[in-house]
């Protein structure tokens, strides 16, 4: 999937545009504050229905309007040429999919991967481990046909049970619901095992290309698997009843990156780790497109900041050869550009975007 022409209304400081997309690299260069994030936050919104920067859409309406709008004609492998939309009105926010209204983002979401690397993306690395495993999930939903069905019933399962734990650890009805998130939690832990299996090999092969050193991806499942959860939960409902909450199970997995065989975390200087993080989005969509789903449309907000020129030129060129879409942005206006497949650059500056070039097909 690709998107083939973009019109933007009102989204931040972008006025009014619409800009034809190469299906490869896109790349926005210009001064900071031109409206180079703006744009890609667009897109995430027309595919998720939110900002990555901020929870408040009227945070992204233009000063002195009272809604922005999103469409875009997109070329998708399963559907063909088709155009969709998102608009807000007051506080009314509208998607509309080939001229249908779209009744769960969800539905849309899956039909309009994104796959997504800002600044803040580090919390990957450093933050909680429920951003971890809302990173994995998300790519195993694009890939594992009732992956959300079993998550989300799972998660009902374990709000009843953390309910029951606080009348009665003896309750006749809590074996019921752990014998529920046992069932769930095995489905999912294998779906997530072998999903990381795909991603990890992809971000072992990019970070090869791009950096001078081993990397591999671990899950941790949140309990001990080598017991069904089921037994644990029993074994475990004085302590959880104290605690106030359930502390085993998948809604307590987490994934570790290591670096030549140390945490991530603690391995990598602050440009390394945005590197990283730049190559997980990557590994994410290889490994999404590679099991079956519909290919991600990369967005990269400043990824090649604070690398060196060597290193920047080596991840345009891997961005270029990901085989999908890309969009990024690049503040160092006026810098070499390495020759790359099918990239196309824009000019942006206070809101207006102009394509510049393009490079021959290599």
């Amino acid at each position: 999937m690709f998107i083939a022409s973009l019109q933007v209304k009102n989204v931040r400081n972008l006025v009014e545009l619409e800009l034809d997309l190469g299906p490869g690299l896109n790349l926005f260069q210009g001064p900071n504050g031109s409206g180079k994030t703006a744009l890609l936050e667009a897109v995430f919104l027309l595919a998720r229905g939110r900002s990555f920067r901020t929870p408040r859409l009227s945070e992204i309406t233009r000063y002195g309007e009272t809604g922005f709008q999103v469409v875009a004609h997109i070329r998708h492998s399963q559907d063909g040429d088709v155009v969709t939309g998102v608009s807000r009105e007051g506080k009314d926010l509208s998607v509309r999919y080939h001229g249908e209204p779209v009744p769960r983002m969800s539905s849309h979401a899956r039909r309009f991967p994104v796959s997504i690397a800002t600044p803040d993306s580090q919390d990957l690395i450093h933050g909680s481990p429920k951003v971890r495993r809302r990173w994995l999930d998300w790519g195993l939903f694009h890939v594992e046909q009732n992956y959300l069905e079993k998550w989300r019933a799972y998660h009902r399962a374990l709000r009843q049970r953390n309910c029951l734990l606080k009348i009665s650890t003896r309750s006749k009805e809590l074996a019921a619901w752990e014998q529920e998130m046992a069932a769930y939690s095995t489905e999912i832990q294998t779906a997530r095992t072998r999903f990381m299996v795909t991603v990890s090999a992809h971000m072992q092969a990019l970070a090869a290309k791009a950096t001078h050193y081993s990397t591999s991806l671990h899950l941790k499942p949140g309990w001990d698997i080598a017991r069904s959860l089921m037994e644990e939960l029993a074994v475990a409902r004085s302590q959880d009843a104290v605690a106030g909450f359930t502390r085993l199970g998948p809604h307590r997995a987490d994934l570790t990156f290591a670096v030549e065989e140390r945490e991530a975390s603690t391995a990598l200087s602050r440009g390394q780790s945005k590197l990283y993080v730049v190559l997980l989005a990557m590994a994410l969509s290889q490994a999404i497109t590679e099991l079956g789903g519909e290919s991600p449309v990369l967005l990269l907000d400043d990824p090649a900041a604070e690398l060196d020129r060597d290193t920047q030129a080596i991840l345009i060129r891997l961005i270029s050869d990901q085989g999908c879409q890309s969009l990024m942005s690049l503040p160092n206006e006026g810098s070499q550009l390495p020759d790359a497949k099918d990239m196309a650059v824009f000019h942006v500056k206070r809101g207006d975007i102009r394509k510049m070039l393009r490079s021959r097909d290599s």
